[in-house]
């Protein structure tokens, strides 16, 4: 098995990324690898997210057991399309790229103890293949030394998707939704999503926590829309 996947990895992926080019989607730049998706300079394009971004997140969320609020990018159409190639369309290379944008962000990353990502209900897990939470929290994990685990919080109820439903009905889809199945005792806690829409998927996963005793509670995400 190693022998055969040193050969693919020297000869059958070159010759598919010359038979197989990839295009930049925004600028239809030529890229190397068939792997990819955004060129470098078109991912360099994307806007920081602004810092009063917190503090409006803050008020939306409405959580002061809620500390730290770090999000990537700025909402853009650009981002919105990275956003669901990376999500529905198995283009996870991009989970390094969105977490190097939060790891700027983390100027003390010794004093978090764990990266915990929203978790998927099994179900769903299957139908998609994958949770993209995940891979930007293992991508984030590495980049600052931080110990990740993606067994301790569960998604104990199967919800229905929240890009349909409004804020108040985001807020029952996910109410009792989410189980923690150690005690978080004295620790500090960072949970990652993709994106923050209205805040209560995270707002709950914060809750369900710092139930189980967690110090303190950061929230990430690669970006947040227009509220």
């Amino acid at each position: 098995m190693i022998q055969l996947l040193k050969i693919y990895s020297s000869l059958i992926e070159p010759l598919i990324n010359i038979i197989i080019p990839s295009n930049c989607i925004f600028c239809n730049a030529a890229m190397e690898n068939n792997k990819k998706i955004i060129c470098e300079i078109c991912y360099s394009e994307l806007k920081k997210a602004p810092v009063v971004l917190e503090q409006k997140l803050r008020q939306e969320i409405n959580n002061p057991n809620i500390d730290r609020i770090f999000i990537g990018y700025e909402y853009s159409e650009k981002l919105k399309m990275l956003m669901h190639v990376f999500k529905y369309e198995r283009f996870t290379a991009l989970a390094s790229h969105f977490a190097s944008a939060i790891a700027t962000l983390i100027r003390y990353p010794e004093k978090i103890d764990l990266i915990l990502p929203v978790p998927l209900h099994p179900r769903k897990h299957r139908e998609r293949g994958y949770n993209q939470s995940e891979l930007i929290g293992k991508s984030l994990a590495c980049l600052l030394s931080i110990e990740y685990r993606n067994d301790l919080l569960e998604r104990k109820k199967y919800t229905i998707s929240q890009t349909t439903l409004n804020k108040n009905d985001r807020i029952q889809n996910v109410s009792d939704a989410f189980f923690c199945s150690e005690s978080l005792h004295d620790k500090t806690i960072l949970i990652i999503d993709d994106v923050i829409t209205t805040g209560s998927t995270l707002k709950a996963c914060a809750e369900c926590v710092l139930k189980n005793k967690a110090k303190i509670v950061h929230l990430a995400a690669v970006t947040t829309p227009p509220f």
